[in-house]
């Protein structure tokens, strides 16, 4: 009866490795997940139809046998592409690997058509998501990672693992998921790029540097929007401003930014001491991949092909695509001019005043 049912609920979510608490679920045809617990009745159908959208089914004990060492209550889901660990409540979790898979598609719908080599995952991508800023701490110390602290950052990639690590925190976050999405499609972008483009990650020794580039792409897709009406999903790029694209326009209009024969070629630490860089490079990449219908789409291309080859080029850009600096600049300041009137701004959640000032998603 109900008494059997509320007890075998309790017992599985105690004891994962119940057999007759999961047993008696299973009976009552519960969907039941490992170290999380049986799933609201309510909830039950909607979780089959998202993995069923996602490619995916829940992790066993087996599948997590790394994390458990120092995560005991990591539960998780594969989907096409990605697999997602987490301690985090299931209906978020669920949007989550939805927006992981969302970026993939994205980012190879970006790169269609370029001649940018792609390779196939051997393994799928792997994402770790933290149910606070106290686990996403602890946790991963104790794995041996050292993560910013959440007043710098939001999330991250790590290259040395090649993993992407990221937290829930209701006063980054507002409302909605907004924030948190951002932060894992500029973290995932750069996942993506170190795992799927063909050519290797290469040093500094380019006598010209692209320092701005990888960050500036990465921003770039933070600004992905999705639409799902019809069963489909479509994506857009570019078609909206952002935090970071805003910032990059009021840079333009103050004055502040670098000039483009100066950021188009700066290093790595020339970009790191910038601080309108995120912001120009993503201004910078909108503008190369949509200015005049895409005059500059394919050349844009081919510097991410340098940076990620060697980590940028072996002779100017300006002399490369024989582009005319003052000319290029000219375009540049009238395409920043109006962008702003030509595309919608982006919607953000309300924030709890009280929270962390750590609105630095990379």
């Amino acid at each position: 009866g109900e008494l059997a049912e509320r007890c075998y609920v309790d017992a599985f979510r105690i004891d994962a490795d119940d057999a007759l608490a999961a047993k008696g679920l299973k009976a009552k045809d519960y969907e039941l997940v490992f170290n999380y617990g049986p799933l609201p009745a309510q909830d039950k159908q909607a979780s089959r139809e998202a993995l069923k959208a996602l490619g995916g089914g829940f992790l066993a004990r087996n599948d997590l046998a790394k994390e458990l060492e120092t995560w005991p209550d990591a539960w998780g889901l594969s989907t096409r592409h990605y697999r997602f660990v987490t301690n985090s409540e299931h209906a978020l979790v669920f949007r989550f690997a939805q927006a992981c898979e969302d970026l993939h598609a994205a980012w190879e719908q970006l790169l269609d058509g370029t001649k940018l080599k792609v390779r196939k995952l051997k393994e799928p991508l792997v994402v770790y998501f933290f149910d606070s800023t106290v686990s996403y701490q602890a946790i991963l110390r104790a794995r041996g990672i050292d993560p910013p602290s959440h007043e710098d950052a939001l999330g991250f990639y790590w290259g040395e693992t090649k993993d992407g690590y990221f937290f829930y925190e209701p006063g980054f976050y507002g409302e909605d998921a907004t924030l948190l999405f951002e932060t894992f499609y500029h973290e995932g972008t750069h996942q993506l790029c170190d795992l799927r483009l063909k050519a290797a990650r290469g040093g500094d020794d380019a006598r010209f540097p692209l320092g701005w580039l990888v960050e500036g792409l990465a921003t770039y897709m933070e600004g992905l929007e999705i639409d799902a009406r019809g069963g489909k999903r479509t994506y857009r790029l570019g078609a909206a401003i952002d935090d970071d694209l805003e910032g990059g326009l009021d840079g333009a209009k103050a004055g502040e930014l670098q000039s483009l024969e100066a950021f188009l070629h700066c290093d790595g630490e020339a970009f790191d001491a910038n601080e309108l860089g995120y912001q120009h490079g993503a201004l910078l990449s909108h503008f190369l991949l949509h200015a005049e219908k895409g005059k500059y789409r394919a050349a844009f291309f081919q510097l991410v092909e340098g940076a990620y080859e060697k980590g940028g080029l072996g002779k100017s850009a300006f002399e490369q695509f024989k582009w005319d600096a003052a000319q290029m600049q000219r375009e540049f300041d009238a395409y920043a001019s109006g962008l702003r009137a030509a595309l919608p701004a982006r919607a953000y959640p309300k924030r709890d005043a009280h929270a962390p000032a750590g609105d630095d998603k990379k």
